[in-house]
This record gives C-alpha cells, sequence and structure tokens, in this order.
C-alpha cells in the first residue's frame, strides 16, 4: 500500500498537484458501536443515537459524523444530524444525536456516514455505512440490530485513509444518576399555599441511563422514617452529561399538622439502571420547610424596639378571620398571669397587623418583666373562625426592648451658670 500511494505521489508532483495527508492521522480510528435508545418509539417520538469512537493512532483524529433516518425503500426522511468531532491520540469517545421520529408507523433505519471534517466527502471506500434499525409504534416487526453495512463492496487498502470496523464485547462506564441544584421555596409556608420543588437530574457517568423512575416526596421531621408521596414519573432517556430539569408544585392536606417538613428527591426508585454509584440517587433539603397556619412577619426572631419607638406585630394567614396577639415573659404562654392580649377583653382584630397602645407597650409587658424577673419577652397570635369559633395558634417568637437607663441624680451633668436661675 505504501509503495502504491508513493507512486501516486510522484505521479501528481509529475502533474504539479498537490495531496492533501490530512487523514493520515485517521490510519486506526475505529467505529466501535452504534446504540439506539429506544428499539421501539412513539410516532414523532425523540430518537437518542450514541455512536462510541476510538482513536488508536498516536495523534489527534479528525472526522464528521452524518446521521439519517431511511425508510425501508432505502429514503431519507426527517432532518438528518451532523457534527465534526475531533479524537487525542488512544482516546474514547462517544457522540449523541437526537432524531425526531418519524410520524407514520413503520420499520425504519438510523443510518451513520463517516466523513472527513469538513463533511465534503466520505473517509471509506464504497460508501459504506453502519446502520441499526427501530420501529415505531404500530408496526408488527421485530427489531434488529445490523453493524455495519457496506452498500458499495469491502473497503479497498490504499482508497481510503482510515478503517472503520466493530468490536465486540466493549463496555463503557456506567451511567451515575446525581441531582444538582435543589430548591424547596417558600422556606416558611400557610397552610393552603403552595410549596414549589425544583431540581436537575444529570447523568454524570459513561453510558445511556434509561426507563429512570424519579419520585418526590416529603418527612415530618418528628417522624423521619415515614415517606409522604408528592409526585412520581419516569425519564425514558438521559445521556452521559445530559441534564433534566424537573420542577413540581405540592399543597399540604389543610389537616397537616403545624412543623417542620424535609423534601427530597430520589432517582431510579425501582433500581433498574445499573450505576457506576447507586448511593447518590436521594437529595435532600438541606433546612427544614416549615408549615404553619398563622405566618408571623414582623418583629422577627430576636428583634428588638426602641423603649421609645413605634410597637408594629404583622403575620398573615389563610385560615382564621380574626386575631389577638398575646405577649408575655412565657415561651409557651402557660400561665395566664405571664401575659396578656393585644386587643384585650372580647375584641378581636380583623386585619393583618396590630399597633398596642401605649398603656399596653411597653407600660404593661414591662411590668411583667420586673414582676416575673424576666428579660426575655415573647409574642404569638392567636386566630379565630368567626363563623365557628374555631381557634389556632402561632409558633412563640423571643423580642426584646431597649430600656433606656435612668442616670442617677449625683451622676448628672452639673448645669451650665448661664441656665441657672438668677438670684433675687
Amino acid at each position: 500500500m505504501r509503495a502504491r500511494l508513493l507512486l501516486r505521489c510522484l505521479a501528481a508532483a509529475a502533474l504539479g498537484v498537490v495531496i492533501p495527508f490530512t487523514l493520515q492521522a485517521q490510519d486506526r480510528l475505529e467505529v466501535l458501536k452504534m446504540v439506539l435508545a429506544e428499539p421501539e418509539i412513539l410516532p414523532g417520538g425523540e430518537q437518542l443515537v450514541q455512536i462510541s469512537l476510538r482513536n488508536n493512532s498516536g495523534s489527534t483524529a479528525s472526522a464528521g459524523l452524518r446521521v439519517e433516518i431511511h425508510t425501508t425503500d432505502n429514503f431519507r426522511t426527517g432532518k438528518r444530524g451532523q457534527r465534526a468531532v475531533a479524537l487525542p491520540a488512544g482516546t474514547v469517545r462517544r457522540v449523541f444525536f437526537r432524531l425526531k421520529a418519524p410520524d407514520t408507523p413503520g420499520q425504519y433505519t438510523v443510518r451513520l456516514r463517516v466523513m472527513t471534517a469538513d463533511f465534503k466527502r466520505n473517509l471509506l471506500a464504497g460508501k459504506p455505512a453502519f446502520s441499526s434499525r427501530f420501529i415505531v409504534a404500530g408496526a408488527s416487526v421485530t427489531p434488529q440490530v445490523v453493524l455495519p453495512r457496506e452498500s458499495g463492496g469491502p473497503t479497498q487498502p490504499g482508497r481510503s485513509a482510515a478503517s472503520f470496523r466493530t468490536t465486540g464485547g466493549l463496555r463503557f462506564e456506567r451511567p451515575d444518576l446525581l441531582w444538582e441544584n435543589f430548591l424547596v421555596e417558600p422556606q416558611q409556608l400557610l397552610i393552603g399555599e403552595s410549596v414549589r420543588i425544583k431540581g436537575e437530574l444529570r447523568n454524570i457517568g459513561g453510558d445511556i441511563a434509561r426507563n429512570i423512575t424519579i419520585r418526590a416526596d416529603y418527612v415530618d421531621t418528628r417522624l423521619p422514617t415515614r415517606l409522604h408521596p408528592v409526585s412520581s414519573s419516569t425519564v425514558d432517556v438521559l445521556a452521559p452529561g445530559e441534564k433534566l430539569e424537573m420542577e413540581f408544585e405540592f399543597r399540604f392536606p389543610n389537616d397537616a399538622l403545624q412543623g417542620d417538613y424535609q423534601f427530597m428527591l430520589t432517582a431510579d426508585v425501582t433500581q433498574k439502571v445499573a450505576e457506576s454509584n447507586e448511593k447518590n440517587n436521594r437529595q435532600t433539603t438541606d433546612r427544614p420547610i416549615r408549615l404553619s397556619k398563622i405566618l408571623q412577619i414582623f418583629p422577627e426572631a430576636g428583634f428588638t424596639f426602641d423603649q421609645s419607638g413605634l410597637f408594629l406585630f404583622r403575620w398573615k394567614s389563610t385560615i382564621y378571620n380574626e386575631f389577638k396577639v398575646q405577649v408575655g415573659t412565657q415561651k409557651s404562654f402557660e400561665k395566664k398571669e405571664s401575659f396578656f392580649d393585644i386587643p384585650q377583653g372580647e375584641k378581636w382584630a380583623t386585619g393583618n397587623e396590630i399597633v398596642p397602645l401605649p398603656g399596653e407597650l411597653p407600660g404593661m409587658l414591662l411590668g411583667l418583666m420586673v414582676k416575673d424577673d424576666a428579660d426575655k419577652v415573647f409574642w404569638r397570635v392567636m386566630g379565630r373562625v368567626a363563623d365557628t369559633n374555631k381557634v389556632g395558634f402561632s409558633r412563640s417568637l423571643p423580642f426584646q426592648i431597649s430600656v433606656a437607663e435612668e442616670v442617677p441624680p449625683s451622676r448628672a451633668a452639673p448645669a451650665h451658670p448661664r441656665n441657672l436661675p438668677r438670684a433675687n
């Protein structure tokens, strides 16, 4: 072959023609495998094609890959896909194409042609093609794989700078499913409101993952082993390096208990996907989500009011329509003598905020602090449904009052002579 190539070069030199040698780096480039994700697919569905290449040479090899869907009459249907690839020396690479399946049921063939990187000519003599068959649902045929197919006879040495062949028994890395960018919001939730759950499922492994079962659940942190379902679905195909954004919306039942909840996303619930790592399929929220019947907005835990400033309490609720704010020196609000209501007596507020009267705050509360010898104070909201008199409470949050210290007369600064009263 080298002698024949040398004669061609000498003849070309005599004619003044320069023959490119850019394809010499491809002498041992191989098509190892072509796999279809779906041997049977619905009309108009998305067919994922995986092509595996290996560069056995000592330098970078380039090629152009073109895939097409053909009918049994050898006519191309739909849009083709093509991509130029470059493989460093001694590496294996998997290239993926997504093709839209025909709308008509029947048997079809995905055909691969290996060309130069500029797609101007074939790298193989006789226009050989690798092919794999599939069916579109509705046809009563059995899919089969044919590798390779050569429409123009055997490859002729010396007429191509690349050789392509299939290899049996080759195994790639397994797929590996991992959750990323897991987000649950809002962090504080009222009964009757919806929570949004978002996450990205990525295949960080080396091969296609098929028929991936996905499930979203939540647990009460007081009963962490009891899962409550949110949603479940199935992902047909996920290629290596590919990610799928998923979003769920969920509303707790009206009889759900107030408290802290955690959400989790699980991939491959049925464990049918053989992965390189089976221990990273579940992702759980870092912080619990608080579910409340009354959500306190202001003041936040630990907020400090100035003794001479404005006192304000604000909240929201989707269940109750009448409210009272309770303030006291005990977090549990068990002793009636250690807290009082605002407004007092039989009155109820119908809005979502209360500004206490000056005699109530800070006056009455400071008196309770002195009586109970307490340095901490708390507030909560009591809600009521006017028609049924059904009552519920928010959680208890701490706040503070900045008390101005009185300066003893002995430490007070002497009056300026100009300000002293004149003697008669």
